[in-house]
């Protein structure tokens, strides 16, 4: 069955990706090819502490690139974060950025691009209210260590202006020059994943692919990438939590996430996106955390609205037809998906807060609404929200 999508639409093509395992070899050659002479190699702290780190800042030294090394990276960076690197960046003499980590390093790395390519003083300026427009960026490198976010091929930078203490998109991301003009994903990063983050980073992968697919204003393209990086996360996560070794599973893993994400910047979220930060702010969730624990009431949310496009998700985990109408598949799709969840031992969101009674509805909504009054500021999405809070406690 073909679902509809929309006939008309703009596509962000993302940055030339070099994939596979052992890609992280080709790191300085791309570099040169950008010119780079003088790298900030930025890091988040777990993976300066590992011998892939030695072997990266080594195979740039011996190519005759210099390196700067910085790990101050921190989780949802910050302004303060980002201006520190972009500090060390200009003190320096440095004339490109390779970042390598999960979603905060790559964060932290566009951002030090745009900061330096814009000739700003902070990275506050591209975050709201003021929201300036980007100028440019330095070269910029993407080399994930996780498979979520899929960071390496957004044209996005999530950072906490510290001011207004607002999480904001560092910069627009309709601003093509505004993007990474490499990523190199090598599956072999992932491997020293434990089996949380494992799980975590890849239902953050997960939401991303459905929820874009789900969304309102879909395109051909996007659905496209979205329903193979389900049907590979359908495949492969599990193996991936289980054993982390199970490299046939990393590799597949990394490539749903890069799937998921270049989808979603072209179709956009859903409501497990939408109340990621509030939620993490609210109840000092990680975002993977954030979302994946509303994501099966937000299913049932959209069921009756969504209803062919969910059974075509159940199919790829395995439902069958059996004479059953759509809306049955659909149902026993959200179901598989639960069972997934169950599997890898993913936190409720009861668990996840602290218990049922920490979290009150309404002052939570009140305070997303305030975050995210774009999405969330019709009475009816409102509704549907205290809908899917209420019915995530339950599971």
């Amino acid at each position: 069955m073909v679902v509809e999508s929309g006939d008309q639409f703009t596509f962000f093509l993302p940055p030339y990706v070099v994939f596979g395992r052992g890609t992280r070899n080709a790191i300085p050659g791309y570099a040169k090819r950008l010119g780079i002479k003088k790298a900030l190699l930025v890091v988040d702290p777990f993976f300066a502490e590992t011998g892939y780190f030695t072997e990266v800042r080594d195979a740039l030294k011996s190519s005759g690139i210099e390196v700067t090394s910085w790990s101050g990276v921190v989780p949802d960076p910050t302004d303060i974060s980002v201006d520190n690197a972009v500090e060390a960046y200009r003190r320096d003499g440095c004339d490109g950025v390779v970042c390598v980590g999960g979603g905060s390093a790559m964060d932290t790395g566009k951002s030090v691009a745009v900061v330096i390519g814009s000739g700003s003083r902070s990275i506050r300026e591209h975050t709201a209210p003021t929201n300036r427009s980007v100028g440019g960026m330095a070269p910029v490198i993407c080399v994930p260590t996780t498979s979520g976010t899929g960071a390496e091929v957004n044209p996005y930078a999530m950072v906490t202006n510290t001011e207004t203490g607002r999480k904001g998109v560092g910069y627009p991301g309709w601003e093509m020059l505004a993007a990474q003009r490499v990523a190199i994903v090598d599956p072999d990063l992932t491997s020293s994943m434990p089996a949380g983050l494992t799980a975590v980073t890849g239902m953050d992968a997960l939401c991303q692919a459905l929820e874009c697919y789900l969304t309102k204003t879909p395109n051909p393209i996007s659905d496209a990438l979205a329903l193979r990086a389900m049907y590979l996360i359908a495949q492969n996560l599990k193996r991936a939590v289980y054993n982390g070794q199970d490299m046939k599973a990393r590799t597949n893993m990394s490539l749903a996430a890069m799937l998921a994400t270049m989808a979603f910047p072209n179709a956009g979220l859903s409501y497990p996106h939408f109340l990621s930060e509030p939620m993490a702010d609210a109840y000092h969730l990680s975002h993977g955390v954030a979302v994946g624990s509303v994501l099966i009431a937000s299913l049932e949310a959209l069921l009756p609205f969504r209803t062919d496009r969910l059974a075509e998700v159940a199919k790829l985990f395995g439902v069958l037809e059996d004479g059953r109408s759509q809306r049955e598949i659909a149902e026993a799709g959200i179901k598989e998906i639960q069972q997934l969840l169950k599997d890898i031992r993913f936190p409720s969101l009861s668990e996840a807060a602290g218990g049922t009674d920490k979290v009150d509805i309404e002052v939570f909504l009140k305070d997303a609404v305030d975050k995210k009054p774009q999405v969330l500021g019709a009475a009816a999405d409102q509704q549907r929200v205290r809908q899917i809070l209420r019915r995530s406690l339950e599971l």
